[in-house]
């Protein structure tokens, strides 16, 4: 009885006040404390951005646009506001793309794309904070785009991946994780090989041809101490290795607590329900050829999902273990 709430089915427009009135309450905080964070406080005493410099000059257009100007001041609250709108729309689209029938439990499902703790960093800079959440709009946008013509279904995503990309580098981790959520669906749902491969390389495409377009755009503009990459020799491979073993041995150091406990059964609950997945698949009446394809594919897509919680960010010089680089953690 005091469940059924949970299961109503709702309206798009309903959707889309759940999400709004979630995401207000989300980054209610941060407007109260009305905190500077240390480039917030130049920025803001020069009312200049300069993110142009960190190749994300969308940043930069935004907020010429919003102050109608070449000058950047800071329009805070006012662009996480609008941020947060266009997010809401974006995961009320998300949402309906996911399941026919919405309900309040359903839309629970998309919403650590923004409750995600490790986010809670980016959303600390006034400045960084709106363009970062406009990376997560356009990663969703890109991923929910459906165009049976061929050129259609790959320039607009692309498209959108070099938007996202001009907005902050790392949120093509997100674009990343939510295609790998897309190929999982398939796997689930018991979908041809055939459907499963050819979205895969839609998906790659997609991919490819968006940082193609970022690299002759907006990458030129980056300062050259930003472009730096690891050397490509023997010792890379290890470099990233320990990259990521750093990762894992400061994991534990970011839960205490009850929270320490709530994590390990929220991974225990996810380890069942992958393993459950490829229970299903090894029980089903395919050929033990395809059974073993899709374990394979199955297995593939977990690895990369686990590369995406840093993604692009191994292969840069400059290596910040933050917790608001962890943007594909929020798959797991």
């Amino acid at each position: 009885m005091k469940f059924d709430v949970l299961k109503k089915q709702l309206s798009q427009g309903e959707a889309v006040v759940f999400y709004l009135i979630v995401s207000f309450l989300y980054v209610l905080p941060f407007i109260l404390s009305d905190y500077l964070y240390v480039d917030d406080g130049w920025r803001s005493v020069f009312a200049r951005a300069d993110f142009s410099d960190e190749g994300r000059v969308l940043t930069d257009i935004l907020y010429g646009l919003l102050s109608l100007s070449h000058a950047a001041p800071n329009m805070f609250p006012l662009a996480l506001l609008l941020a947060i709108t266009v997010l809401a729309l974006a995961l009320a689209r998300l949402s309906r793309h996911y399941f026919t029938d919405l309900t309040y439990s359903r839309c629970l499902v998309v919403l650590p794309l923004l409750y995600c703790p490790f986010f809670l960093q980016n959303l600390t800079y006034q400045y960084d904070g709106p363009s970062m959440i406009l990376g997560i709009v356009a990663s969703i946008l890109a991923v929910t785009y459906q165009e049976q013509v061929f050129w259609k279904r790959t320039a607009m995503p692309a498209l959108l991946v070099a938007v996202l990309t001009a907005f902050y580098q790392p949120m093509i981790n997100v674009f990343v994780g939510l295609c790998c959520i897309e190929v999982f669906r398939l796997l689930e749902r018991g979908e041809p090989l055939e459907r499963i491969f050819r979205v895969t390389g839609d998906k790659l495409l997609q991919l490819g041809i968006g940082v193609v377009i970022y690299y002759v755009t907006a990458y030129p503009l980056m300062g050259d101490e930003r472009k730096t990459l690891i050397k490509l020799d023997a010792s890379a491979i290890a470099e990233i290795g320990s990259r990521i073993m750093l990762f894992f041995d400061g994991t534990p150091e970011t839960f205490t607590g009850a929270s320490y406990g709530l994590v390990l059964c929220l991974s225990g609950v996810a380890a069942v329900g992958y393993c459950w997945v490829v229970v299903e698949m090894l029980r089903s009446d395919i050929r033990a050829r395809e059974k073993l394809i899709r374990a394979l594919l199955y297995s593939v897509l977990l690895g990369v999902l686990g590369l995406s919680i840093h993604g692009i960010m191994l292969v840069f010089e400059p290596f910040n273990l933050g917790g608001g680089h962890w943007l594909g953690l929020r798959y797991f």
